[in-house]
């Protein structure tokens, strides 16, 4: 493990979290945002909010190593481009890749990336930013 936690309990939540995390991209792939959200909400019941909100923390800090959050609304111009370093980032196909570029385009949309093996994630935030992208 890449952190050092004082206790078992520690180790336990920090699990569920990076569960949670996968399981809100999954939820927000197989229904749309809106409804992956309220899924989500409704789950949170059962985590507690400590959970839920170390979950959401988690996705907005960028703290899963290989993953980028891109957030709607669009705000870049060159539509093209950002497919392009979709594609780069994470190997996607063209069809994937100009999904993904389309399930943020709106406020509160959400799309989460999980970046290549020999891409860095700092490097592809920085791409995307640069396109004028809301990449964490």
């Amino acid at each position: 493990m890449s952190e050092d936690f004082e206790t078992l309990d520690e180790i336990y939540q920090e699990r569920i979290i990076e569960a949670g995390i996968e399981m809100m991209a999954a939820m927000t792939e197989a229904f749309g945002p809106e409804r992956g959200k309220q899924v989500w909400d409704d789950m949170s019941d059962l985590l507690g909010n400590e959970i839920k909100y170390g979950v959401f923390t988690k996705m907005l800090m960028g703290h899963s190593s290989k993953k980028v959050t891109l957030r709607g609304p669009r705000t870049y111009d060159n539509k093209v481009a950002v497919i392009k370093a979709i594609r780069a980032a994470t190997g996607l196909g063209l069809k994937e890749a100009k999904e993904a570029s389309e399930s943020f385009e709106h406020p509160g949309e959400v799309a989460i990336i999980k970046i290549a093996s020999h891409i860095k994630r700092s490097e592809a935030v920085r791409e995307l930013r640069l396109l004028g992208v809301h990449a964490t």
